[in-house]
């Protein structure tokens, strides 16, 4: 049984909550006490989409901190790298993917192509995140308000197939 097909397997396995990052912890110490070899040949055989993955959180994940932490409070972090004798933050470093390759390119870097890519790339994500967030409310009108129920005591998965068709 290949790697992937043991990660599906305790995936579907799991009753209850799933937390990704406890559950990959269990299953990477699992398969390191019971079969480190094929761990670690899966691990150098997708070793390129995880490192690609990381990286891609880690643009994000700047980027997306800047953004919670708004101009204020930007301006004096930026303030109090340039007394530190750092260079201090810049908009203009962030980075955006600009075409179907998931090119990405600094924002200072990009051309009025790169932005209308850039631009409608989010304005599908907002779309879809919209009809995710329609579904969902969908169900909840159908829970009672008293929290104790859950979806699979009210909805079968035909009516939530329904709903989910419905919100589209």
């Amino acid at each position: 049984m290949s790697i992937d097909d043991r990660l599906r397997a305790w995936v579907e396995a799991i009753d209850g909550d799933l937390t990704v990052p406890v559950e990959a912890a269990k299953f990477v110490a699992q398969l390191r006490e019971q079969d480190p070899h094929a761990l670690s040949a899966w691990l150098d055989d997708h070793a390129e989409s995880i490192v690609s993955e990381r990286m891609r959180k880690l643009l994000t994940s700047d980027r997306a901190r800047a953004q919670r932490r708004g101009a204020a409070r930007e301006f004096a972090t930026n303030a109090e790298r340039a007394e530190a004798g750092e260079n201090p933050a810049r908009p203009s470093l962030a980075w955006f993917v600009v075409d179907e390759s998931h090119t990405r390119r600094r924002l200072r870097d990009m051309t009025y192509a790169d932005l209308d890519f850039a631009a409608s790339d989010y304005e599908v994500l907002s779309k879809s995140n919209a009809f995710e967030a329609a579904y969902l409310r969908a169900v909840q009108k159908r829970l009672p308000k008293n929290n104790t129920k859950v979806v699979s005591d009210v909805l079968s998965d035909d009516l939530l197939s329904a709903l989910r068709t419905a919100a589209a």
